[in-house]
C-alpha cells in the first residue's frame, strides 16, 4: 500500500477519488510523532509544510501544488524527486489575458480564430466579451 501524506488543511472532498491501494495520512504542522510516508504533498504555505518535514521519513516524491518549490530541495535533499506545478499557467493565462483585452480591440476577428493549440479546444466557438 502506497502511503501519501497530504495536509490536513485540504478538503476531504478532493481526496475522495483516490483508489484504496493508497492510504491518505493527514499531516499537521503540529505533528508531536514520526510518520513514515512515501509521497507527501506539502501544505502550500512553506512554513507549516517545514515545520512537519523533520517529521516524516521514507519520502521519495513530493508532490507541489505550486510552482513555487524553491524552498523544497533545501529541506528534503537529493534523494527526493520533487514534482511541482511549473508551466501550468502558462497556456490559460495567456487565453485570458487576450481574451481582456480583445473586447478593447477594434478588429471583427473572434478569439476562437486564433489559431494555437490551446485556443483551438479552450476557446472553440467562443467570442471575446462586448
Amino acid at each position: 500500500m502506497l502511503r501519501v501524506g497530504y495536509p490536513e488543511s485540504l478538503m476531504p472532498e478532493l481526496l475522495r477519488d483516490f483508489p484504496p491501494e493508497i492510504e491518505l495520512i493527514a499531516i499537521s504542522d503540529k505533528l508531536d510523532r514520526d510518520i513514515e510516508i512515501e509521497v507527501w504533498i506539502p501544505d502550500p504555505y512553506a512554513t507549516r509544510a517545514l515545520r512537519a518535514w523533520p517529521h516524516l521519513h521514507g519520502v521519495r516524491l513530493v508532490l507541489s501544488m505550486l510552482a513555487g518549490t524553491e524552498w523544497i530541495p533545501a529541506a528534503v535533499g537529493p534523494h527526493v524527486t520533487i514534482c511541482n506545478a511549473h508551466g501550468a499557467h502558462n497556456v490559460p493565462t495567456a487565453e485570458w489575458t487576450l481574451a481582456a483585452i480583445r473586447p478593447c480591440s477594434n478588429t471583427s476577428r473572434s478569439i476562437s480564430t486564433f489559431s494555437t493549440p490551446a485556443f483551438g479546444t479552450a476557446l472553440r466557438g467562443r467570442r471575446g466579451l462586448r
